[in-house]
């Protein structure tokens, strides 16, 4: 489903913003992270919290995001409620 080109680098993918099916814009991605006993990428994707107080950062698998050059960013193939129910991530340092 999605392909990835190996060559682009993580930081020219950190703070693309994340846009959900419909084209609404989520977030943005804040940074990438390894799993190193797996193997797998994540991109830690930043939301605002309800009116904009702060911030939130989640996981995502790299594989349930798509480039759309139409949009100039990624879209999400995850529901975000789903996301959210999952594991939140603290503000780096």
């Amino acid at each position: 489903m999605v392909e990835i080109d190996w060559s682009t680098p993580s930081k020219s993918i950190e703070g693309s913003p994340v846009y959900n099916r419909d084209g609404e814009r989520l977030g943005t991605i804040d940074h990438m992270m390894l799993d190193r006993n797996s193997g797998r990428q994540y991109a830690v994707l930043r939301f605002s919290t309800p009116l904009g107080i702060g911030e939130r950062y989640y996981p995502m698998p790299l594989t349930k995001l798509a480039y759309d050059a139409r949009l100039n960013g990624y879209v999400a193939d995850i529901d975000v409620s789903r996301l959210r129910e999952g594991a939140e991530l603290q503000q780096r340092q």
